[in-house]
């Protein structure tokens, strides 16, 4: 009698849980969209920017939503686990959710599909390649216009006239690199505003929403890119001054040059070498 009312308990709470699951499973959506923006952390959790599909926009009542997934592995690919700033803009991805809302959660938010945009740590690792080479070019720029030879130190000397030339085409070399290095990086930042563009949706309302909600990154990459041009064009104009050094230098002369002027030249070497190393060097 109370092995067969042990059995009956058992099958009741077998068939209880499995109605729950069903319930859960019932309640349960799966939201599909596409990664429009930077993901941002909020307390444990990662909120990352979708734009819905068609379907999950007309149940969410918006183009886009906010879903928000732990920080801890809630995001992954096929193969692994990434990183929020492993994202790209144009990311298909797909989550199960209680509702589609404009801010639902989940506990993973998976990658179906990866775009050809870099990612959002690429993003910053350009802008950050460029503000450097920004910054020294600028100093740069600034030291060849006013006076080359302001920057000089008369603590190294060349050792002669050929010995300078030598050392002055180095640094010119050295200045042609920063100044190439730039304006790649500028092309690279200025693809990747026009990756990111062309992942928009057809739709114009749900372009409109999504080109808003873009404006500020894309301002800023082109922004970047734009000094890094600039930048590179100044310091191109400004090693003239550099050039006419190294040519006083390497012309033979009846009049050798004072060696206050050899040792002058000389110390933009070290100068603006100090500058292309950068801090830390």
């Amino acid at each position: 009698m109370n092995a067969a009312r042990k059995v009956l308990t058992t099958t009741v709470a077998a068939t209880a849980c499995a109605a729950c699951l069903a319930s859960q499973s019932a309640s349960a959506a799966t939201l599909n969209g596409t990664v429009v923006g930077r993901p941002t952390t909020a307390a444990k959790n990662v909120v990352v920017p979708v734009l819905l599909s068609s379907s999950g926009e007309r149940t969410a009542g918006a183009a886009v939503a906010r879903v928000v997934v732990p920080s801890a592995g809630g995001i992954r690919t096929v193969n692994a686990r990434i990183k929020p700033a492993d994202l790209r803009v144009g990311d298909r991805v797909s989550a199960t959710v209680a509702r589609i809302t404009t801010r639902p959660r989940s506990t993973i938010l998976r990658v179906t599909r990866r775009a050809a945009t870099p990612s959002f740590a690429r993003m910053d690792s350009q802008r950050s390649t460029v503000t450097a080479g920004v910054t020294r070019a600028l100093d740069a720029t600034k030291r060849l216009t006013t006076d080359p030879m302001s920057v000089l130190d008369p603590a190294n000397p060349a050792a002669d006239n050929q010995a300078l030339r030598d050392q002055l085409r180095a640094v010119r070399t050295d200045l042609n690199f920063l100044i190439a290095d730039l304006r790649a990086t500028a092309d690279s930042l200025d693809a990747t505003v026009a990756l990111i563009t062309a992942a928009r949706p057809a739709d114009p309302a749900r372009l409109a929403v999504v080109t808003r909600r873009q404006a500020a990154t894309l301002d800023t990459l082109t922004a970047d890119a734009t000094a890094g041009r600039d930048a590179a064009k100044a310091l191109d104009d400004a090693v003239a001054n550099l050039d006419e050094t190294i040519n006083a230098v390497g012309e033979p002369s009846a009049h050798p040059l004072p060696i206050e002027t050899v040792t002058a030249a000389s110390n933009i070497l070290y100068a603006v070498l100090d500058l292309l190393r950068g801090p830390g060097a």
